[in-house]
């Protein structure tokens, strides 16, 4: 369905620079952050600079604040639609819900959660709904106005060229994905803290403010929760997606442990960003790991226990191996003398931004290179290569993308027509 409040103010910015650009979602990850300090503070949240801190620097919001990715600018607007709703703003809160929507599709569901909370006012609930509802209606409706004038209905779709990852996969990236290794123990340690506060059959050391605002806490933040991890496991494919509940798994530490333990679980998951980390191991989309770190490989992919390298650094490391492995393609493109066809996948994004002053655009994900009769393609179908064989094309696909490119026609013809760019 595609991104359009955030593609529509990438359009009109004066400056297209990766600078610029990551620098807006920077400016968003700030906003995000001021606002839930608000809001715990506004829940009587004592801690509130410690809860603030932690989200900051969860490994999934610290690493996503800095690139041009959609993640912050929703989380951003959802906080600030929050933030107005426990303030009893409804019409603004029903706006950034619709610029969160606008941002990324998925967060319309979070209309239902938010009306949930009015139906814990005693008084002018009926009016709260309609401003509330109306708001968000027509916010999404200025946001989403350009596609369907463009495309009608056909903008609400989407294709999903991955299989269904393994059991393993799925547990790592809504786990070590989201919130590092220590992270991942700090979870641990609000789990027992909260088994043990149902156990004695009370509520945590941090209070809510008023009832109204318990009501949100207990059944309108945990539904936002659920609806995540659900709408994640129906598509597990990005740590990512799950970077809206982190905000809420935080407001639940606070109602489940006292100051010190909060503080404790604050910490852990500052330092989860740091090290240590349990990294992917591969040679194209990998970091290099430390030398203080071990490999296995387990549910058919290569992880690397790092004591030293977290998450962050990691990061790091595999945008750098990624470009470099990009410089390979590029170079060995170079060396192409025949008309060819190269099969990029996902690596179409990074080879057309390096290659921008060489390429012209063909037509949506397709594209050729000025100086000679090269094609860059995210995928193509069976027919397509026929017809580009029978007019003595050369066919490519760049590492892994021939399985990419069969997953996406749901069969298998990719390598009787195409051979590797790099064996």
């Amino acid at each position: 369905p595609g991104h359009p409040l955030q593609e529509i103010v990438y359009a009109v910015i004066p400056s297209h620079t990766a600078f610029t650009m990551n620098l807006i979602t920077a400016l968003f990850s700030v906003l995000a952050t001021l606002f839930f300090a608000l809001i715990l503070e506004k829940l009587g949240v004592k801690q509130f600079i410690w809860g603030a801190a932690a989200f900051a620097f969860m490994p999934i919001i610290f690493i996503h604040s800095t690139n041009s990715m959609d993640y912050l600018w929703t989380l951003a607007f959802i906080l600030i639609s929050y933030y107005n709703l426990l303030n009893r703003n409804y019409i603004y809160a029903g706006i950034f819900l619709g610029f969160a929507v606008g941002c990324r599709i998925t967060s319309a569901a979070l209309i239902l959660p938010f009306l949930l909370v009015i139906l814990g006012e005693k008084e002018e609930r009926t009016r709260a709904v309609v401003l509330l509802f109306l708001s968000f209606i027509f916010s999404v409706m200025i946001c989403f106005f350009p596609p369907i004038l463009r495309y009608g209905r056909s903008f609400l779709q989407f294709y999903d060229q991955f299989p269904y990852p393994s059991f393993i996969k799925v547990i790592y990236k809504a786990g070590i994905g989201v919130w590092g290794l220590a992270g991942g123990v700090a979870l641990v340690f609000l789990l027992i803290g909260i088994i043990k506060k149902l156990r004695d059959y009370k509520f945590g050391e941090v209070k809510i403010v008023t009832d109204r605002m318990n009501i949100f806490y207990r059944y309108a933040g945990i539904f936002i929760i659920l609806i995540y991890i659900i709408s994640y496991l129906k598509l597990p494919q990005k740590s990512a997606y799950l970077i809206p509940i982190v905000p809420f798994f935080i407001i639940v530490a606070t109602q489940y442990l006292a100051a010190k333990q909060f503080r404790i679980f604050c910490i852990l998951m500052i330092i989860s960003s740091i090290a240590p980390g349990i990294n992917l191991a591969d040679s194209k989309r990998g970091g290099n790991s430390s030398p203080i770190s071990m490999t296995v490989v387990t549910g058919g992919q290569a992880i690397s226990l790092d004591l030293l390298y977290g998450p962050v650094i990691d990061d790091y490391l595999k945008r750098k191996q990624r470009i470099q492995f990009s410089n390979e393609i590029i170079s060995k493109i170079d060396e192409l003398k025949s008309p060819s066809v190269i099969i990029a996948g996902w690596w179409i994004a990074p080879l057309t931004v390096m290659m921008r002053n060489s390429i012209i655009p063909d037509e949506p994900g397709k594209y050729k290179l000025k100086r000679q009769n090269i094609n860059l393609k995210y995928n193509i179908d069976e027919n397509e290569m026929k017809d580009f064989s029978s007019r003595g094309y050369s066919i490519y696909y760049i590492a892994d993308q021939d399985s990419v490119n069969d997953l996406m026609y749901r069969t298998k013809f990719t390598r009787k027509y195409a051979k590797a760019l790099m064996p």
